[in-house]
């Protein structure tokens, strides 16, 4: 009777806690709902007052695009420097993206998108004015372009614009203060409404205390099953924090999890046995069950195996009645009751965890709930641990092939270099002596031979000639290998350079019997900015292939332009031909280096195979494109694509040819230091060739003696002689008042033909540079352009 009364009195305070959870449960579900609710609406009214100030700093940016582009037409009208329409153009480029935007963002108020569609419009016809000023000046109408200016019909314009810009505004600063007094509203609901839910809460802890208190003293037994439960938690908890604070090693963490669990249940000895195969082996032990390390047991028919099989927690409360056990095994290590959990993880069996006492129903359902908590917490870290170790595995193989890449990276940039250092060295040893092949065979075919030398001297040169562009294709595809092709940026004719081209080709040409027609659409400008050295070349190698593999018939270079924006222009051209024509399945690889259609081809007509590869990557340089329509037996189109700015002035480059001066203007003095025989007679032959008087020396130390005991105008310096290099020469020379004219022009002459080489002798006090083979067209415009310079500062000075 009285236990009944007592399981009354627990089943009304049960349902009085029920009562109370669900209230509290319904409170905190309520206060949880309305700060969410409350948190949502600030989000929405923050995102809205964003947006609001991202809509006033747009109204400013666009504002002051107008501006910009008003201070730069302005400043170009009062100049006429077009650097001062950078603005404008900048402006001119921005704004359309930046009224779009304003459009989108306004589209939900109805009000400012009325008044932006109004401010549009001004904008455009602001936008018209600015372009009509600057098209005037442009046409040199530079009065109308101030008068329309002066009519203040601009100003007017940027007035109105700036006065519905700041009505915009000051309507986006209302957005933003209201969105802002919401949002503090928002903020002070839903702190009453914590306070209340707090106090609810606090009031809610009372009737709990005051309802557990109750029965405690009611519920002595229940008591002592709270506080074991009490400790058990704190042990638990306390387990919690070793096991996640634990290294993430396997062995340690269940060596750990051992020692705890054997704590926890205050067993005679606790073990882990791993999953290996049929058997599970006692690999981490504690307590009594040190001395069974390293024992194996068949998985199947034992008490752990079954454990594994269901994944379930299993306990044995009495191995002496309890027939899933084996009892002679319990006996012979004094183990009377056991629990058992799986240790798994994603699906598969790691093993178990095992706790025995000599005692039987030693473990409760509570120690059991422990146990299966403690299991599951060990069975992740053991799985993060294995995936710590493959990913720590992994880095160190990753570390390994990274050290490994670095090396060979190393190894290939070593070998880059090696093989610039190669080709460089090869290009000096090769240019000395095509120096004096080109020179002296040029010197012979100036004087008297008769036809058969002649023939024998054109064989020579041609063939120089040959070998120096096999040099320089092998040269220029290192550079575009290595990404060190450089470029020049000149304003030039293009027309007059693609007519000295074709003109260039005429008697090859000639020799086939093959007409070559140049045709340019009236809408290519004529001055174009770029490098007309490298246009020349790629056209120059597409009309040779041309008329190499063209038995008969003709070849045509036509030429078209497109205008693109900024003063910019895409040029095509089309190097049409009627000769053997390419296969389908050749055209692939064209453009690979070392490739032709076929090898019969280099065979039959020679080449390299590098000069359509050397095309593509100048080609690519210029922002274009290069390609090939062709049919076997019908001929070839190449065609190639560049995008170049319009010119404004024509220039000289460097890399065209001047003309030879018939007789010099004077009787210029002209020092020469080479320590090759060959090379100083080719040089020798070449000025008298033009009317120069020249004095010799092998070295630069020589050459210095020269400058101190003579004047001279001009030094052509080679670049390595002996005892003294041109470069430490330039240097004395320049920087040493001992030599009457330490300013002289200094012109180098070197067979190196990187553009370190160039820069080296730029760098040393050089004041120009002839890479080696020399003629007399280079050497003439050099002489020219300095001797020109010279008569120049004369004038002035006088």
């Amino acid at each position: 009777m009285n236990s009944e009364k007592k399981g009354s009195i627990a089943g009304k305070s049960d349902r009085r806690l029920v009562v109370g959870l669900i209230s509290a449960i319904f409170g905190l579900i309520f206060i949880g709902f309305f700060v969410q609710k409350g948190l949502q609406d600030i989000r929405t009214v923050s995102d809205s007052r964003t947006e609001a100030r991202e809509n006033s700093f747009k109204l400013k940016t666009l504002f002051n695009l107008l501006v910009q582009a008003e201070s730069g037409q302005r400043g170009y009208l009062l100049t006429g420097e077009r650097k001062y329409l950078e603005p404008y153009y900048d402006s001119l480029k921005r704004v359309p993206a930046a009224l779009e935007e304003l459009t989108v963002h306004l589209e939900k108020q109805d009000m400012q998108t009325a008044r932006f569609t109004e401010a549009k419009d001004l904008v455009h016809k602001k936008w018209a004015e600015l372009a009509k000023t600057i098209e005037l000046k442009h046409a040199g109408k530079a009065s109308a372009a101030l008068h329309l200016v002066e009519t203040g019909e601009g100003k007017a314009l940027a007035d109105k614009i700036l006065t519905i810009f700041q009505t915009m505004e000051q309507e986006q600063q209302r957005q933003i203060e209201a969105y802002t007094n919401k949002i503090n509203f928002i903020i002070e609901r839903a702190k009453y409404v914590v306070l209340g839910g707090s106090a609810f809460a606090i009031l809610l802890v009372i009737i709990f205390s005051w309802i557990l208190d109750s029965n405690q003293r009611q519920r002595a037994v229940t008591n002592l099953a709270l506080e074991k439960r009490r400790e058990m938690s704190q042990k638990m908890i306390e387990m919690q924090n070793k096991i996640a604070t634990a290294p993430l090693n396997s062995d340690s963490l269940m060596n750990l999890v051992a020692e705890l669990s054997l704590d926890l249940t205050q067993a005679d000895g606790s073990l882990i046995e791993i999953h290996e195969g049929d058997h599970l082996i006692y690999r981490h032990v504690a307590g009594a069950a040190t001395g069974f390390l390293g024992m194996k047991v068949n998985r199947l028919n034992s008490f752990s195996g079954l454990c594994l099989e269901m994944g379930a927690t299993l306990v044995c409360h009495d191995s002496e009645i309890d027939n899933r056990v084996d009892r002679e095994a319990c006996r012979r290590v004094n183990l009377r009751s056991m629990i058992v959990s799986p240790l798994q993880y994603q699906g598969q069996n790691i093993g178990v965890l095992k706790n025995y006492s000599a005692k039987a129903h030693y473990f409760d359902e509570d120690t059991a709930n422990s146990i299966s908590v403690i299991t599951a917490l060990l069975s992740s870290a053991l799985g993060q641990a294995r995936e710590f170790e493959e990913k720590n595995a992994a880095i160190r193989d990753l570390q390994k092939t990274k050290s490994e890449l670095t090396v060979s990276r190393d190894v290939a940039q070593s070998a880059t270099e090696a093989k610039s250092r190669f080709l460089a060295s090869m290009s000096h040893e090769i240019r000395t002596p095509l120096n004096g092949i080109l020179g002296m065979s040029g010197i012979l075919l100036d004087g008297q031979l008769s036809a058969e030398q002649r023939d024998y001297a054109n064989t020579i040169k041609v063939s120089g000639e040959s070998l120096l562009r096999l040099v320089n294709d092998v040269l220029d595809f290192s550079k575009i290998e290595a990404g060190k092709l450089e470029f020049e940026n000149v304003d030039f004719g293009l027309v007059s350079t693609l007519q000295d081209v074709m003109k260039s080709f005429g008697f090859a040409a000639r020799q086939k019997n093959l007409k070559i027609n140049l045709n340019i659409d009236s809408g290519v400008p004529h001055l174009i900015n770029g490098d007309p050295g490298r246009i020349r070349q790629i056209v120059m190698n597409l009309i040779g292939n041309a008329i190499k593999f063209t038995p008969e018939g003709e070849i045509s270079l036509n030429v078209k332009s497109q205008d693109l924006p900024r003063d910019k222009v895409q040029l095509r051209f089309d190097v049409r031909d009627t000769g053997i024509g390419i296969s389908q399945e050749a055209i692939g690889s064209l453009f690979q280096e070392f490739v032709q259609a076929d090898t019969s081809t280099t065979r039959r007509y020679g080449g390299s195979g590098l000069g359509l590869s050397i095309c593509k990557g100048l080609v690519e340089k210029m922002s274009g494109s290069i390609g090939v329509e062709s049919e076997e037996g019908k001929g070839s189109n190449f065609w190639f694509t560049i995008v170049v700015p319009k010119g404004l002035n024509a220039q000289t480059s460097s890399t065209e040819a001047a003309p030879v001066p018939n007789t010099p203007t004077k009787a210029w003095r002209i020092l020469v230091a080479e320590d090759n025989q060959v090379n100083q007679l080719v040089i020798s032959k070449i000025l008298e060739k033009m009317g120069y008087r020249a004095d010799v020396v092998a070295n630069g130390k020589e050459a210095i003696e020269a400058l101190q005991n003579r004047p001279y105008d001009l030094v052509l310096m080679d670049c390595n002689m002996p005892e003294m290099d041109g470069f430490d020469a330039t240097h004395f020379i320049r920087t040493n008042k001992s030599i009457p004219n330490n300013q002289i022009p200094i012109i180098a002459m070197t067979a190196n033909a990187m553009p370190a080489d160039r820069q080296r002798a730029l760098d040393s006090g050089m004041s120009d540079y002839l890479s080696k083979p020399l003629d007399l067209k280079k050497v003439g415009a050099v002489l020219t352009k300095w001797f020109e310079r010279i008569e120049a500062d004369a004038s002035r000075s006088a």
